[in-house]
């Protein structure tokens, strides 16, 4: 779909909205649990707590994020780049370039989740390379990109990894305006239930106080974000937040776009060795691929 595709798809014909949902993934609900941390290798994990894997008297467990399913490994081998499971059962269904999450319950209230690729598969025996979570290409914004950001109440968190929410993603474009610009904006809702009548939003999760940042990157997957005042960053990790943000004008064709963008996201990592403090944060759902283009526009 190209961009002039996308923005006109958008417009409905009352000048105004269109609703699309999504279900809450199977691998946001297990990162969604306070108990699971992300990491992007293996040696992430303290070496006494990854010793019982590496001996094989522990099994790690391995996730299709696709349908859920979870198959019982071994830990075979264990390299800088990639690891070697072995599994209870075939592994002719897997395919080389699948996304599996591998999973390392170290504690009944800690569990590491590794994204990987399927490299190699053998009779029994898959080869994993380790993916960044966040492997889309991220365009830098400018440092005075402001973004403002309200952390989701507790309940929010727990309803959504019972799949007791529905997230609805409201896509809104304006007419163009006397000087050619047109208004776009992003937005996601999470619902109570699947009714998408409901008027009561789940837990008001623009109703905490504001925090603001600036956007220091964003990517179709998540943002990082930099915040100046973060008295107690601890408290963000692992947290669902409303982000808020106004990219500057974007040229197209014949006109430009002031694109709005509100998307809800979980908090994946945060630094405080550098400042200001930054945030890593993956949306709950990827940005249309057809943004693409918008973002190289205004990188441009």
């Amino acid at each position: 779909m190209s961009v002039r595709h996308l923005l006109s798809s958008t417009a409905a014909p009352e000048g105004g909205r269109e609703r699309l949902s999504f279900e809450i993934s199977e691998d946001i609900r297990l990162f969604l649990s306070p108990s699971n941390i992300q990491i992007n290798s293996p040696y992430r994990i303290e070496e006494a707590l990854l010793r019982p894997f590496s001996a094989k008297s522990k099994p790690i467990l391995l996730l299709n994020p696709h349908n859920g399913k979870v198959m019982s490994a071994t830990l075979h081998a264990l390299e800088s780049t990639y690891l070697v499971a072995d599994t209870e059962h075939s592994s002719f269904i897997r395919k080389p370039g699948e996304t599996l999450l591998v999973v390392f319950p170290v504690l009944p209230q800690r569990h590491y989740v590794l994204q990987t690729t399927v490299e190699e598969v053998y009779f029994s025996r898959l080869k994993l390379q380790y993916q960044d979570p966040r492997y889309d290409r991220r365009w830098p914004m400018p440092l005075a990109l402001p973004v403002t950001m309200h952390i989701a109440p507790m309940e929010v968190m727990i309803a959504l990894a019972h799949r007791q929410g529905h997230l609805v993603r409201e896509m809104t474009l304006t007419p163009s305006q006397p000087d050619g610009t047109r208004q776009g904006d992003l937005a996601d809702r999470l619902y109570e239930s699947d009714a998408l009548e409901s008027c009561l939003a789940m837990g008001g999760v623009d109703a905490s106080p504001p925090l603001t940042g600036s956007l220091k990157d964003l990517s179709l997957g998540g943002a990082c974000v930099t915040l100046a005042d973060l008295p107690q960053p601890d408290e963000l990790l692992q947290r669902v937040i409303l982000l808020r943000m106004t990219l500057p004008r974007i040229p197209l064709d014949t006109t430009s776009l002031q694109l709005m963008l509100q998307p809800l996201g979980i908090v994946r990592n945060v630094r405080t060795t550098v400042s200001p403090a930054t945030l890593h944060i993956r949306f709950l759902q990827r940005l249309p691929k057809e943004m693409e283009p918008l973002f190289e526009a205004l990188c441009t």
